[in-house]
């Protein structure tokens, strides 16, 4: 009680479970605030962290990688699982999440170091060549960097056409 008036302390140390009135019930476990939730594949912590998310994605992007050196792939087969595979798998969090530069630049080494052997490019290429979209005579691979801001950009466009809150 603060001043006379009743402050409700939301900080529970345990978990909680709720039912519904035909007796379904769900468990809510508590879970820190530096402590990821994973939901719909994004590793989501409260107080904002990414150091989970990052981890997950590097791990993910490393075990694709290693799969892709192991397979004795043809050039076409390393280029579909770049683009098919990889990328899709990369894009699906860059919505929501906010990596650093360095981040992101840990992630396209990972990648490039892979995947430019497999698709007979030079590893010492221009990255304005790598990176380029393919009308510009560039090859069009990800980079990191440039697809969160590209993506985190539609999601700032799409909340404000709904008239909705980003926070």
């Amino acid at each position: 009680s603060i001043n006379g008036s009743l402050v409700v302390d939301y900080d529970y140390q345990c978990d909680v479970t709720l039912a519904d009135k035909m007796g379904a019930r769900t468990t809510i476990e508590h879970v820190p605030a530096d402590a990821p939730n994973e939901g719909l594949g994004f590793n989501h912590a409260p107080d904002g962290n990414q150091v989970h998310e990052f981890a997950s994605r590097m791990t993910k992007t490393t075990h694709m990688c290693k799969a892709a050196a192991t397979l004795y792939l043809k050039q076409f087969e390393a280029e579909s699982m770049l683009n098919e595979r990889l990328v899709a798998q990369t894009t699906y969090g860059m919505r929501l999440s906010q990596f650093s530069v360095k981040q992101c630049h840990k992630l396209d080494v990972k990648v490039l170091r892979t995947f430019l052997p497999l698709l007979t490019i030079n590893r010492n290429s221009p990255r304005a060549m790598v990176h380029g979209p393919i009308q510009f005579g560039g090859m069009d691979i990800v980079k990191h960097e440039s697809l969160q801001d590209q993506w985190g950009l539609h999601y700032l466009v799409q909340t404000l056409r709904w008239d909705d809150s980003t926070a």
